[in-house]
């Protein structure tokens, strides 16, 4: 999250300058407060990703994608009947 929070102090401080520029300066600051929110969002759904990521464990899982569970071979004197 430092990185988004690096970008987002940026962000910010552009929108403040904007903001100062006065009504010449509208479209500027319309388009950055657009861009500080897009950042916030993206922070807050890295934020909430890294969350789950961390509390849920991940399953374990084969990487053939076969089941894991022991094998079970027919007897040999078993006969399939089709």
């Amino acid at each position: 999250m430092s990185n988004y929070s690096l970008a987002i102090e940026f962000q910010q401080r552009a929108v403040d300058a904007w903001d100062s520029h006065g009504p010449s300066a509208q479209n500027e600051l319309m388009e950055a407060s657009r861009i500080l929110e897009q950042l916030k969002t993206k922070a807050r759904d890295a934020f909430t990703n890294q969350l789950l990521t961390e509390a849920l464990p991940m399953p374990h899982s084969n990487p053939s994608g076969i089941n894991s569970l022991p094998d079970n071979p027919l007897n040999e004197n078993q006969t399939s009947t089709i």
